[in-house]
């Protein structure tokens, strides 16, 4: 969608909508920080890793290899948790620096890190809807 810009149709950002813009670059801060512990958390420990190595244990008596197979994926998890908390902190610092400035074009810049967020969660969350399906699909098939 392309729009032109002429000088009757553009947007004029008020200090409301900018109250609003410093509220929401707080709070993506705020979810960046808690994004980024988490993904390390997930890369350095994780609980369920502990309870998955028994289980796999118990039915196939080699924890070692299971292990690091789970360590391995949690790190893959993880990588996938660092990327929206990154575009997250960059929106936020992109908006403070567009609201200190009132400069549009780093607030464009801003607005671009929230479009690639949202990009990226759509991606994930559609791969993993597939992935379920082919797996449920897969599952009927095989009856398992």
């Amino acid at each position: 969608m392309n729009i032109q810009i002429t000088e009757t149709n553009y947007f004029q950002i008020g200090s409301i909508s900018i109250k609003y813009f410093n509220e929401m670059r707080k709070w993506a801060f705020f979810f960046a920080i808690i994004g980024f512990l988490r993904a390390l958390y997930i890369a350095i420990y994780d609980p369920q890793d502990e309870v998955t190595t028994l289980y796999l244990y118990i039915i196939y008596n080699d924890s070692t290899l299971n292990y690091i197979l789970l360590k391995a994926l949690n790190v893959i998890i993880a990588i996938l948790y660092f990327f929206p908390s990154y575009f997250l902190l960059m929106f936020s610092l992109k908006m403070k620096k567009a609201i200190d400035e009132m400069n549009n074009d780093v607030l464009l810049e801003a607005f671009r890190y929230k479009n690639m967020l949202f990009r990226f969660l759509g991606i994930w969350i559609l791969t993993g809807l597939t992935l379920y399906l082919v797996l449920e699909i897969a599952k009927a098939l095989l009856k398992i």
